[in-house]
């Protein structure tokens, strides 16, 4: 009977770790996208034209509605479901990071920000109530753990990935690449969570 149990609770176990993986996925990116853009400022406003404002806009746009909107989105996973509200969030700031990629003047770059932040603040709440959700008390400590050294990581490799990005400029997209890079990375975890 006992092993029986054991047996039963590894594919749980192995299950809560993948999400936990495909959740931290969506939290790196998002906190990438803090600071990845930051490497961009000087090639996007020469290319842009932007003025000084419009470039504190810029920087400015994705944190303040990421920022305001946290507990309205945290709202939503209560309303529509959890899993249901990490997908909402993680397209909606795919769709954002594309806009902002193809973005052809500042005030289009500031609003694609504003949206990427809504999409943010959606997704990220989702994160820890799922993580309160799915792991059992013993494990909630290494799980949070988890989730914060993911965080951490993503603020240093938002400068890091981006300075690289723009150095190597493989596809010639320029500045651009910092947002399209979301693209391919936030298609894998809505994959990876759908089934």
């Amino acid at each position: 009977m006992i092993q029986a149990k054991v047996n039963a609770s590894q594919p749980l176990e192995a299950k809560r770790w993948w999400a936990l993986s495909v959740l931290l996925l969506g939290t790196f990116m998002v906190i990438l996208d803090s600071f990845i853009v930051n490497v961009a400022i000087p090639s996007i406003q020469s290319q842009l034209q932007a003025s000084s404002t419009q470039i504190q806009f810029i920087v400015a746009a994705y944190v303040l509605s990421y920022a305001v909107l946290l507990i309205p989105g945290a709202r939503i996973g209560d309303w529509i479901g959890r899993k249901k509200s990490f997908i909402l969030g993680m397209i909606l700031f795919v769709a954002a990071s594309a806009l902002c990629g193809f973005a052809t003047g500042a005030p289009f770059l500031i609003f694609s920000r504003v949206i990427q932040g809504i999409g943010a603040a959606i997704l990220i709440p989702q994160v820890l109530s799922i993580i309160h959700v799915i792991f059992p008390p013993e494990e909630k400590g290494k799980a949070i753990g988890l989730y914060g050294a993911v965080s951490g990581l993503g603020l240093i490799a938002g400068q890091i990935v981006g300075g690289m990005l723009l150095h190597f400029d493989a596809l010639g997209l320029g500045w651009r690449s910092v947002f399209l890079i979301n693209i391919p990375i936030g298609l894998l975890a809505v994959l990876l969570i759908i089934p």
